[in-house]
């Protein structure tokens, strides 16, 4: 029985650190009060095993709900959510890039353009042909004109304003230009409800920094912890973010 409690105790204290990891990482209130309930659980428990005075069953109960239970439940959140990147490191992009195909697949129809007279010649079709500014502002974002293809996007949901496809590439043009809170609203359209605000923003941040362009992946990272502190953690063992890693403002969110 001796060598149980005094495993429990030790378990309890392997908690309290992480604890305090958790707690340095994420700041989060729960954390304050999850650690303050072990740290008393774990002292009256360890003043208990030196001087060899026996636990009622309640009070064991309570070691292992507050020493051992809740705070392993916090662990188990981390690990599932940690384990869940690390596996699929690629998920943020083949949800975007299928989503993209797949709506795509419904209604796009490519049309070959000159790149010196897109905004033009697009114009020049009758209004109710949106897939003809629908591709005109993909061929333009192809180019690097993000301005210009945001511009012409709209113009494609002035006709349809209910076509998925064209909000997900206005949101990859928003992002170029780092108007992040509007690409926001233009994925949460494509996307539906499949995801929380600040998994959008890190799932553009993994793919960002796959395909190497890090001064976007930084400011996504940065807008998912803002509203997610927990992603902290989960960023640290990403291995998407493997790039950026070494970086001083990566390094600083994370922190």
């Amino acid at each position: 029985m001796t060598v149980v409690i005094g495993f429990v105790i030790f378990l309890m204290l392997l908690f309290i650190i992480y604890m305090f990891h958790r707690l340095y990482i994420t700041r989060k209130w729960i954390n304050i009060i999850s650690l303050g309930f072990q740290i008393c659980i774990f002292t009256i428990a360890t003043l208990g095993f030196v001087g060899n005075v026996g636990a009622s069953e309640s009070l064991e109960a309570l070691y292992l709900l507050f020493g051992c239970f809740l705070p392993g439940g916090f662990f188990a959140y981390d690990y599932f959510r940690m384990i869940r990147r690390v596996k699929q490191p690629e998920s943020a992009e083949r949800l975007i890039d299928n989503t993209a195909s797949d709506i795509a697949e419904e209604s796009t129809v490519k049309i070959d353009i000159p790149e010196n007279t897109l905004s033009i010649k697009a114009e020049k079709f009758v209004p109710e042909d949106w897939s003809t500014r629908y591709n005109a502002g993909v061929k333009l974002y192809e180019q690097g004109r993000y301005a210009e293809a945001v511009d012409m996007l709209k113009k494609a949901l002035d006709v349809k304003p209910d076509e998925i496809i064209i909000y997900y590439h206005m949101g990859c043009a928003l992002i170029e230009q780092k108007r992040y809170d509007e690409a926001l609203n233009c994925f949460k359209r494509a996307f539906g409800v499949k995801l929380t605000d600040s998994e959008i923003y890190y799932d553009i941040a993994t793919v960002y920094s796959l395909i190497k362009k890090y001064d976007i992946a930084v400011d996504a990272l940065r807008n998912a912890v803002q509203l997610d502190h927990d992603l902290k953690i989960e960023a640290r063992y990403d291995r998407a973010f493997e790039p950026i890693k070494k970086s001083p403002e990566f390094k600083r969110i994370v922190s």
